[in-house]
């Protein structure tokens, strides 16, 4: 079978990277192939230095041996990581400088940047209309490569004591809160009561739907005011093990929302809960939207 080779893959957060993973690799199955791809961290980041708006452990949690001892990907693609080739100015990430030479010469190349915003219709429209006429024949491709996601046995360990219905919530702050324009992706810092205005009001309402909940951020102390307010109305919390570092429970997070009835973003949009909805075969929604959508979880 032969190999497309990604050249520009998704480098900025988990969610961003997987959810491009899976499209692409629905791209690849499409035109009959593997999926080849280099996994980078940061640009900038070769001193363990992060953005001012990342949270520290997005270091830890991106690194390619950690995401693969957590996490399988689907059988087509081949996840390899970068070298920094010495000197080079455009900081070119490579597998080495002889299999790259030989992969631009015999591989198709998919020339494009995602940036993890993207999703399935959208992939569709803009790189397979060509190949698969409609959305719903793509779809088909797209979840039965989600399905070949899994985890390690830790994880599933865990996963196999979940309650059988419960809803996520995915508190969402840190550089998804900014003070400059917004594109849709993200909320400004002046509209923080609004967001959490939204999602107490969302509890209130998933109170009458669901009896368990799990919540789970990217900042604890914003997370925590809304883990209160729930144990505050005796509902039941869902929980990942004790004891795990904070890059840890980004894997357990994303495995976990694999099982709930529907994953609610505390934000405008989040990759991060979107794909674990899509590999799950889950719902998934922003306090925005169903505020716009009276509550429907169906809609």
């Amino acid at each position: 079978m032969r190999t497309i080779y990604w050249t520009k893959p998704t480098e900025s957060g988990l969610g961003d990277r997987l959810s491009d993973i899976l499209f692409m690799a629905a791209y690849a199955k499409l035109h009959e192939s593997n999926l080849l791809l280099t996994w980078t961290i940061y640009r900038g980041h070769e001193k363990q230095e992060t953005r001012s708006l990342d949270p520290s452990f997005r270091y830890v949690d991106s690194q390619l041996e950690n995401v693969k001892r957590y996490i399988k990907f689907p059988s087509n693609v081949r996840v390899e990581p970068y070298v920094v080739v010495e000197g080079c100015k455009t900081k070119d990430w490579i597998i080495n400088q002889e299999e790259l030479r030989l992969i631009r010469l015999n591989y198709p190349t998919f020339e494009w940047a995602l940036g993890g915003g993207t999703d399935p219709k959208r992939f569709w429209m803009s790189y397979c209309k060509d190949k698969i006429s409609t959305f719903n024949e793509f779809q088909k491709v797209v979840d039965s490569i989600a399905g070949e996601f899994g985890f390690c046995d830790e994880i599933n360990e865990h996963l196999s004591k979940l309650p059988d219905r419960f809803a996520s919530f995915h508190i969402r702050r840190g550089d998804k809160v900014r003070g400059g324009e917004i594109d849709g992706m993200h909320i400004h810092s002046n509209e923080i009561e609004e967001l959490n205005a939204l999602t107490y009001k969302c509890l209130d309402v998933f109170c009458d739907r669901y009896d368990h909940f799990f919540l789970c951020g990217d900042q604890d102390e914003k997370k925590q005011e809304f883990v209160d307010y729930l144990l505050s109305k005796g509902e039941n919390l869902v929980t990942i093990p004790n004891g795990l570092e904070k890059w840890q429970q980004t894997y357990f997070d994303i495995a976990t929302m694999t099982k709930s009835a529907i994953n609610v973003t505390s934000n405008r949009y989040s990759a991060f809960s979107r794909f674990p909805a899509m590999i799950g075969n889950r719902k998934y929604k922003s306090v925005f939207q169903l505020e716009e959508e009276e509550y429907d979880e169906d809609k």
